[in-house]
């Protein structure tokens, strides 16, 4: 069964059988007190659907959790002016599913993305250097990872393909500023490359984002030393010092302590990934929470302000 209809088409009054991702369940109290429901929001690419199910869900509510997919039939309501979903029928649905039906997607081409990235590689001087990072992001292990992980669980670049997006942009900006600043590119470049390389770890996009194990205990910052570390010894004579160096750009990229960097920078090229890194990053931030409001003004949770348009 391929998914038949997204939340974006849902309409008032209809029947639907499709297949949704579960994003939270819960089993509730009915009013009085007598007997429990389930509850849920299901989503997709498109957005979420509050969603309940008054009975006959005892034998399988233990199989639902956050992540799963789920093949459901029922009617679409409105109440409070609000479309929801009251379900007659729920199953598991354990067949081969394309995941970008049910989490977004970057809007660009992941495949240009990917291959701006290598041309990029291709640029530097350093041979050393790019060795090391087609040694990355040309490894069959990593690449397919490098193509789906999003650059965040929320917030900014939230996508599969977030993360290429997020790397391309700051390419773009870097080149900008290099116009203005003597720095050095091919250590500029690198940062860039590796700053977020742990993500792909750190997140799981096979249900919907959300943190790894490996995410929890160690996160990004570390896995990037981590494969920074394996990759660079596998190079003959790879210079220590340089190897020291791109770890600073990795360790240092969130720029103080109670950001998350267990340095802060002490590079000039560290100190510019880190500004560039805050750009790109709360620029999408603030296009993403404008897009998604009809109104002038909506109030960012991760910003703790409102945004406006302008």
């Amino acid at each position: 069964m391929t998914k038949k209809i997204f939340i974006e088409n849902l309409k008032a009054g209809t029947q639907i059988e499709s297949i949704f991702l579960v994003a939270e369940k819960e089993l509730r109290q009915k009013k009085g007190g007598i007997g429990e429901y389930l509850y849920m929001i299901l989503k997709d690419k498109t957005g979420s659907v509050t969603t309940f199910m008054w009975d006959n869900f005892e034998k399988i509510h233990k199989s639902i959790e956050p992540g799963v997919l789920v093949k459901v039939k029922g009617n679409v309501q409105v109440y409070q002016s609000k479309l929801q979903l009251v379900l007659q029928n729920i199953e598991i649905y354990t067949e081969e599913a394309e995941i970008g039906d049910f989490l977004p997607s970057t809007k660009e081409n992941v495949e240009l993305l990917y291959k701006k990235v290598l041309d990029t590689i291709e640029s530097l001087k350093s041979r050393k250097l790019k060795n090391l990072l087609n040694n990355i992001f040309q490894n069959p292990e990593y690449k397919p990872l490098i193509l789906k992980a999003p650059a965040a669980k929320t917030y900014h670049h939230a996508c599969i393909g977030g993360l290429l997006e997020h790397i391309v942009s700051l390419i773009g900006l870097c080149e900008i500023v290099l116009k203005h600043y003597n720095l050095d590119r091919d250590l500029l470049i690198s940062g860039i490359l590796l700053h977020d390389i742990g993500k792909i770890w750190e997140f799981n996009t096979s249900g919907f984002f959300d943190y790894t194990k490996q995410g929890k205990i160690l996160g990004h910052i570390v896995m990037g030393v981590q494969l920074l570390e394996r990759e660079a010894n596998k190079i003959e004579d790879f210079p220590k010092e340089l190897k020291e160096i791109l770890a600073h750009l990795i360790i240092s990229h969130h720029g103080e302590l109670e950001f998350g960097s267990p340095k802060r920078p002490k590079t000039k090229e560290a100190l510019l990934l880190h500004f560039l890194d805050l750009i790109d990053s709360q620029l999408k931030g603030f296009d993403e929470v404008i897009e998604s409001n009809d109104a002038d003004a909506a109030y960012s949770n991760q910003l703790g302000r409102y945004i406006f348009k302008t």
